[in-house]
């Protein structure tokens, strides 16, 4: 809003380390002649809504990947299931005198709110200006990709200790215990052999 209506107060609204920058100096002296466009084409100052140009179009794309990111950034924090139930099956077992279970409860709630939140996010990206629109868009993209990056390397740590356990339960269960016989003072193992005389003399009786 500072930079659409009031350029000419840039300044009073900047931070003086951020006023500094060689950049935001030329913006600060000469309001005027600041373009916020993004590549040179999309508007920044525009909304989303009412589509009729090449910058409402692009910022209605971005708004909808906004939503998207902010769905699929909610799904990455959700321990995964195998098979999940509705809010509706555990009402009717609570109708039947069972009680239900909290956690399942808001589990299901976490859920919908998985479908709502981004809802709400594309609701309010295109109502708003581009400039926050696009600054959504890119924090949205960075969180998801730092989350990405964690949860892959928390999974790769995770599969290593479990590898290394089951190789030491295995390494236990393969080792060969002896145990000492007593033979004029001296520990060994206690060897039976069986030779072909003995054999043949069995097989007679």
């Amino acid at each position: 809003n500072v930079t659409v209506n009031k350029s000419h107060e840039i300044s009073n609204f900047t931070y003086s380390i951020v006023g500094n920058l060689s950049r935001v100096s030329e913006i600060i002296q000469n309001p005027d002649d600041f373009k916020p466009h993004l590549f040179g084409i999309v508007d920044l100052t525009s909304k989303a809504i009412p589509v009729q140009d090449i910058s409402s179009v692009v910022l209605m794309l971005i708004a909808i990947a906004s939503a998207l990111l902010m769905w699929y950034t909610t799904k990455q924090q959700q321990p995964k299931q195998e098979k999940s139930r509705g809010l509706r099956d555990v009402m009717q077992e609570a109708s039947e005198g069972k009680e239900p279970d909290q956690a399942e409860i808001s589990q299901i709630v976490s859920r919908q709110m998985n479908f709502i939140m981004p809802l709400m996010i594309f609701m309010t990206m295109i109502n708003i200006y581009g400039a926050i629109n696009f600054y959504f868009f890119i924090n949205n993209l960075l969180q998801v990709i730092q989350q990405k990056y964690i949860l892959d390397k928390n999974e790769k740590e995770e599969s290593e200790v479990t590898n290394e356990s089951k190789h030491l339960k295995n390494a236990k269960e393969a080792k060969i215990i002896k145990k000492p016989v007593s033979s004029k003072g001296k520990s060994g193992t206690k060897i039976t052999r069986i030779t072909a005389k003995e054999d043949k003399r069995r097989g007679k009786k």
